[in-house]
């Protein structure tokens, strides 16, 4: 019966029916709530458990180049469950083409000039003093995606040449210029941004507390690691 029923149905769309027409001729209700939507199955291992994390991480350090892909269909998981392990749970992030610094030939001589300047003070002038790092960033609060300007803190760091989280200094003159990897605290604010992101934060004041203690907590030797020392590390 019912089958004759969808027969005539779309014989009568055929023709040239409303669907209220049919509705009516049939004595259908309007609306009606007898669709259900199925239930995913959720995939053993979906979960980002610590055994899931941890076996992630070894087939990351296996293989660095292997995709997002790839590694899904080995744990039996989706791409974006890979990708929030691998970002937020690890830490890690992939790695992305970047162009090189544009250098003209003032300014490669000017390095050349200033950075034997420097290691000469190093070595020499400056000797066995303690010294100081120090660069700004911004940290945005969490917020909503579609808010164009977003709440932020500009942050002030400083960490010692022994390993210390604040004076002698250089003039601006005897530092080469674009060159960032002479100032150690590059290295950091990645590593704090995105600790400091991992709870969302509701308030600039819950964001500042955040950012004060995560480098306050930063090891003495992780951070004394990062200091070039006689140039060595360069």
């Amino acid at each position: 019966m019912e089958e004759e029923k969808r027969i005539v149905m779309f014989t009568s769309f055929h023709a040239g029916r409303s669907p209220k027409e049919v509705i009516e001729f049939f004595n259908y209700p309007k609306f009606t709530n007898d669709a259900h939507r199925k239930k995913r199955s959720r995939s053993l291992g979906a979960t980002r458990t610590d055994e899931f994390v941890t076996e992630v991480k070894r087939k990351v350090n296996e293989d660095g180049n292997k995709s997002y892909a790839k590694l899904a269909a080995e744990m039996g998981c989706s791409k974006q469950t890979i990708a929030n392990t691998i970002n937020k749970d690890l830490g890690y992030s992939s790695y992305k083409k970047r162009h090189r610094m544009i250098l003209t030939e003032g300014t490669r001589e000017s390095r050349r000039v200033e950075a034997e300047a420097l290691l000469n003070n190093l070595k020499h002038e400056t000797a066995g003093l303690l010294r100081f790092f120090f660069d700004e960033n911004f940290f945005s609060q969490d917020q909503n995606s579609n808010t164009k300007f977003h709440s932020s803190v500009m942050v002030l760091g400083v960490i010692s040449s022994e390993g210390d989280v604040m004076p002698y200094h250089w003039s601006p003159g005897l530092w080469p210029p674009s060159s960032p990897d002479c100032n150690p605290i590059d290295y950091f604010w990645g590593m704090v941004e995105n600790k400091t992101n991992k709870p969302t934060q509701n308030t600039l004041d819950s964001l500042r507390a955040a950012i004060v203690e995560e480098f306050a907590n930063m090891k003495k030797d992780v951070v004394a690691k990062a200091q070039p020392r006689d140039g060595r590390r360069r």
